[in-house]
């Protein structure tokens, strides 16, 4: 008896989800990139490709750059599209032995700002430690200047074993105990007037799974983004 094979339905937001990711991809690899070599680099047709970045121009994540690329084909210069810096700030903390690094960057990956604060980890609670960051998190906000975008996400790095989810920090050498990160900040961060739109990620770990045992003992360095 031979088994139906059932053919694989994609759905058509799923699809367009990654298209839309495979466009971004390429206009970061490239940094400035004209719609045609965008459909030969993603491998979509001219008119997906068209419609897409539209909607993505107009959302203020790509934006035309201000040139135009160099013309190999007969016809109309190609026009040269970009990130749009005003799309989203990320903002990154490096978290080590009693020392935190911050570091905000545009939806362009520039640099907007860094700093650098002393946070007691190795004899502190959980909650004093969220505590520090999301003070220190909020006073850098308040101090970005108003034409920049909000930030959209927070990644955290810290040396040690992280949860499935991205979420907790389980176990580190810095402190002695667990640390709820995105719960904590998030919570920290409501009603702030600038808002921090949080938005939990899931299978964030490099190889999707919780170290125990023996790993731990590697200390390599763990990511959580909220």
């Amino acid at each position: 008896m031979i088994a139906q094979i059932r053919p694989l339905v994609a759905r058509s937001d799923d699809l367009r989800r990654a298209n839309v990711l495979r466009i971004l991809q390429a206009v970061r690899a490239k940094g400035t990139i004209s719609r045609t070599d965008l459909a030969v680099n993603t491998g979509l047709s001219p008119a997906t490709v068209s419609t897409i970045t539209a909607g993505l121009m107009q959302d203020q994540i790509l934006s035309e750059a201000n040139s135009t690329l160099l013309n190999t084909r007969r016809g109309r210069p190609q026009v040269a599209l970009s990130l749009d810096a005003r799309a989203a700030l990320i903002a990154t903390v490096a978290l080590s032995l009693n020392l935190a690094r911050f570091i905000f960057f545009d939806f362009t990956g520039k640099i907007v700002l860094s700093h650098d604060a002393r946070i007691e980890t190795r004899g502190a609670k959980s909650e004093a430690i969220n505590d520090a960051v999301a003070k220190v998190l909020s006073n850098l906000i308040s101090t970005l200047p108003g034409h920049l975008p909000p930030v959209r996400q927070v990644s955290l790095g810290v040396q040690g074993v992280v949860d499935t989810q991205g979420r907790e920090m389980l176990w580190s050498p810095i402190t002695t105990g667990s640390v709820d990160f995105a719960g904590g900040l998030e919570q920290r961060r409501r009603g702030d007037g600038r808002a921090l739109h949080s938005r939990p990620r899931t299978d964030l770990r490099r190889d999707g799974r919780c170290r125990t045992g023996r790993d731990r003992d590697r200390h390599r360095p763990s990511l959580l983004q909220f």
